[in-house]
């Protein structure tokens, strides 16, 4: 092939790449190589070709040739980010780490140095190395966008509002910079602006759903249930959406007269949603249906107490004749929920009776103690949970209250940290909710940070004191110490965000008074 003949198939190709036809991409550079084996063009963009084809591994071999063949610092970035994108961090902040000592005005080395940090939990270097991206491009707007979101994770919200308010003057017309300023303004407690840049985001791309959703939460949170509830809607087409395998093969139900009907209930997201919203089942009952739900296994004997409930099947089972189907959390919306009208008579669910007697001999303590279960983590890939977890550490001074006995109910990897204060611990024998349930309905008290054990306290109507970071979850609201969701509850607050001291101290006070 001669070298006119390759320009001209090098060129076909990019038009190709660029529009996206990546298989006739791909097709024209391998028959480049072919004849000319180290081609340099060639190399690295069928490696990228196949990086944007989800082909990481493919990508690396043929970039790591290309950068043999042309070690400029562009070629060796494009192989760090295809080693990043195939997770092998290590080498990718090797060759970035490469890059940025031998090219020292490479921006892109040390912005994708960034990324690569970012996602394996090395904050501050992530932090750093943004930086140092924007020092040397100050106009690479995803770097300022980038080094805000990593400045929000670090709590250092106001230079994170100066760097994101940076990357919108750069870019004024990307939804997602103003999604993600919306998240720093609601961290902040600026409720409205952050109202205001979910807005732009969504007038700017409305097909985005992201921030409807979320603005959605930030209704909620504020009280406003009936337009919050309908904007939830849009979680329905966000990119996680929770939809079951079977979503599609059964009517929604949309309000339809439910007098005689069979209705298939499906959890979804986490425990405690399932566990707050299951609470719905008796008002479709009350309407003529017969109502049957598919929640994961651990929830099935907690939820055959529910009242009501006809069938209880699990991921997997044979999904029957059904008229309708409804998602859980989409009922307070198709029922009209408002702050006055939230189903919240408790108890709601129970514990078996068989398992209360056998949890009864192992929950004891002296007349006068109080039997008090306690939570201070949660699921730590929940993607709040670095705000609602406490490490154990800071909760230990209520250790120091007289004629407490705590239980630990922590279960996932914080409970290894049980060992440290010594606690009463029975959790190896917890294999399902309804055994956490029969614990607590034995005891006297439930502490616990924003997780599916205060759902299941309240649910029982058992008392329940749920610690809250500074900005919480949409179904907590704002300025009240109870809920209303769950009448036993009782709310301690942060004030000041990331700071849990004070909060436990409030509850080391009020378990004294108790």
């Amino acid at each position: 092939m001669a070298a006119t003949s390759i320009r001209q198939a090098l060129e076909l190709a990019l038009q190709h790449q660029q529009a996206g036809r990546l298989r006739e991409a791909e097709f024209i550079y391998r028959k480049i190589l072919a004849v000319q084996p180290n081609e340099p063009n060639s190399l690295q963009l069928l490696g990228l070709t196949l990086l944007a084809a989800g082909d990481a591994a493919g990508a690396i071999d043929f970039l790591k040739t290309a950068a043999e063949v042309d070690s400029r610092a562009a070629v060796r970035v494009n192989l760090g980010v295809a080693l990043h994108t195939a997770k092998r961090y290590d080498e990718a902040i090797a060759c970035l780490q490469g890059v940025a000592a031998d090219s020292v005005d490479c921006a892109e080395a040390h912005y994708n140095l960034g990324k690569v940090y970012g996602d394996i939990g090395r904050l501050e270097e992530a932090i750093a190395a943004y930086q140092t991206a924007v020092r040397m491009k100050p106009a690479l707007a995803e770097g300022w966008m980038n080094l805000a979101n990593a400045l929000r994770t670090a709590n250092r919200l106001d230079a994170a509002l100066e760097a994101a308010t940076h990357a919108i003057e750069l870019k004024r017309d990307s939804a997602e910079f103003h999604y993600n300023l919306g998240h720093i303004h609601k961290d902040l407690h600026g409720f409205e602006q952050a109202m205001r840049a979910y807005s732009r985001a969504a007038a700017l791309n409305p097909d985005y759903a992201e921030p409807r959703r979320d603005a959605s939460f930030l209704k909620l949170l504020l009280g406003h249930f009936a337009e919050g509830w309908r904007e939830y809607e849009w979680r329905w087409k966000c990119k996680d959406a929770p939809l079951p395998s079977w979503h599609g093969a059964l009517w929604p139900w949309q309000g339809h007269d439910l007098r005689g009907r069979r209705i298939l209930l499906s959890t979804e997201q986490g425990y405690g949603d399932a566990i707050q919203f299951i609470r719905y089942v008796p008002m479709l009952v009350d309407r003529g249906a017969e109502v049957s739900v598919v929640c994961a296994r651990p929830l099935h004997r907690l939820f055959s107490t529910m009242a009501g409930i006809r069938q209880i099947l699990g991921p997997g089972d044979v999904i029957g004749q059904f008229d309708f189907h409804a998602m859980l959390l989409s009922l307070p919306h198709l029922l009209g929920t408002t702050l006055d009208t939230v189903p919240a008579k408790v108890p709601y669910l129970s514990a078996q009776q068989a398992d209360m007697g056998r949890w009864a001999e192992k929950v004891r303590a002296d007349d006068g103690v109080r039997k008090v279960g306690l939570v201070w983590a949660g699921n730590p890939g929940h993607t709040n949970d670095r705000l609602r977890s406490i490490p154990l550490e800071l909760v230990k001074p209520l250790s120091a209250v007289p004629r407490v006995t705590f239980y630990s109910l922590q279960k996932g990897a914080a409970f290894a940290e049980v060992e440290e204060w010594g606690m009463t611990d029975f959790t190896a024998e917890l294999n399902d909710f309804a055994d956490t349930a029969a614990v607590i309905a034995n005891l006297d008290l439930v502490i616990a940070v924003d997780t599916s054990v205060a759902h299941l306290a309240g649910a029982l109507g058992k008392p329940v004191w749920i610690l809250l970071s500074h900005v919480p979850d949409w179904r907590w609201l704002l300025n009240r110490d109870d809920s209303p969701w769950y009448p036993t509850a009782r709310l301690f607050r942060q004030k000041t965000r990331a700071d849990w001291s004070p909060v436990i101290a409030a509850v080391a006070s009020a378990l004294a008074e108790r």
